[in-house]
């Protein structure tokens, strides 16, 4: 409970430093914690890929619809998303499709240019050719709102890699990756409502590690005799403290058969 929380927090604070808003980055967080319950990858991937995006100055607002688009294409291709993060990202800083980029789409399995070729066909009213593709990208003549538009085509309704995410969701491995999804949300919720009992905790543990030298070097003095007034002396707080180690052990004991369960999936 403790780590998964510490996990959530690390993550959601990294995302508040890169969006530059506390409430936008709460707001973002959450709506990656639904996505993760429809997709094979999980709260912690999703927001990785999110903070990869937003380091590329992609804008807030299209943070998330962005993250999902190339989610599915990466769920559908079966290439790893950092590979389809930077192709993304690089164009976006360079306004313009470049022939490296293409290169790395193309590697991961996206027929771009063929797309590319059909989008300009569509708008223009005329065939518009992969040569002529070739050739409009080698003049930085096919700008990165065109690439954005035409992955988000692909990733809409009628596209090839629609909903992809969700249909891998659904397969054996997706549940299995969905309950542990679950799992992990329910420990964050959990961490949640125990937060201040874990921080009471973490706190007067650290009051009495702070202690220790001192303590150590008191015990060579007045030995035994030494170690009874210090702990009389740091107002320790006991009662309190053995109650809410009680609640932790008490919330560890009710998960207990639970994990057992997860061991034996894993």
């Amino acid at each position: 409970i403790v780590n998964t929380t510490k996990e959530f927090e690390r993550q959601q604070v990294a995302l508040e430093g890169i969006i530059g808003s506390a409430a936008k980055a709460t707001q973002v967080f959450g709506q990656l914690k639904q996505m993760a319950l429809k997709s094979p990858f999980n709260i912690a991937e999703l927001t990785s890929f999110t903070k990869q995006l937003a380091a590329y100055n992609i804008a807030v607002d299209e943070l998330l619809p962005t993250t999902n688009k190339l989610a599915d294409l990466s769920a559908g291709l079966g290439v790893e998303m950092s590979r389809l993060i930077l192709a993304y990202g690089q164009v976006n800083a360079a306004s313009v499709l470049r022939g490296q980029e293409l290169r790395q789409f193309t590697e991961a399995g996206v027929p771009l240019v063929q797309k590319l070729a059909d989008k300009f066909t569509a708008l223009n009213g005329t065939l518009v050719t992969t040569g002529e593709v070739f050739d409009m990208i080698s003049k930085r003549q096919v700008s990165f709102d065109m690439v954005s538009q035409v992955l988000t085509d692909m990733t809409s309704e009628g596209g090839e890699f629609y909903k992809m995410q969700e249909n891998l969701n659904n397969t054996i491995y997706g549940q299995i990756e969905k309950l542990k999804e679950l799992w992990t949300l329910a420990l964050k919720e959990i961490g949640d409502g125990s937060n201040n009992i874990i921080m009471n905790v973490i706190q007067r543990l650290q009051s009495v590690v702070k202690k220790l030298p001192a303590l150590l070097d008191g015990i060579k003095v007045g030995g035994f005799a030494y170690i009874v007034k210090q702990l009389l002396q740091l107002n320790f707080g006991a009662i309190s403290f053995a109650r809410n180690l009680k609640k932790c052990s008490g919330i560890a004991m009710k998960l207990k058969f639970t994990m057992k369960a997860m061991t034996m999936m894993n």
